[in-house]
């Protein structure tokens, strides 16, 4: 998901292989446009290379990296709940991907 959301960053930046495809809403010069679209570029970049170094410190065993998982975890929860019957299966692998995160074998690995 990193690389993808990093590519993702890369397009809406103009300079990478995937690209939106998003029109300018009417009334909008071009150059507040280009911005928004550097800005959420560089957001999603930005995003993308958090969650690569996360996944590399899980793979790891970091124990901050469980405990940042779970609170993200938690929160995806709760935002998917607030959008259901679509975000059912969002609410679903977060349960899942927290019941992992809790059975005592991984506990172990992550020294918790």
């Amino acid at each position: 998901m990193g690389l993808w959301m990093i590519l993702q960053g890369l397009g809406y930046m103009d300079i990478g292989p995937y690209h939106p495809g998003l029109t300018i809403p009417d009334g909008t010069p071009q150059d507040v446009w280009d911005l928004a679209m550097a800005i959420a570029g560089g957001v999603l970049i930005v995003i993308g290379l958090i969650s690569l170094l996360l996944a590399w410190l899980l793979y790891g065993g970091s124990r901050v990296a469980r405990i940042i998982m779970i609170v993200v975890l938690i929160l995806e929860l709760i935002s998917s709940i607030f959008s259901l019957p679509v975000g059912l299966i969002t609410a679903a692998l977060s349960v899942f991907l927290l019941y992992i995160l809790f059975r005592p074998d991984v506990k172990q690995f992550f020294g918790a």
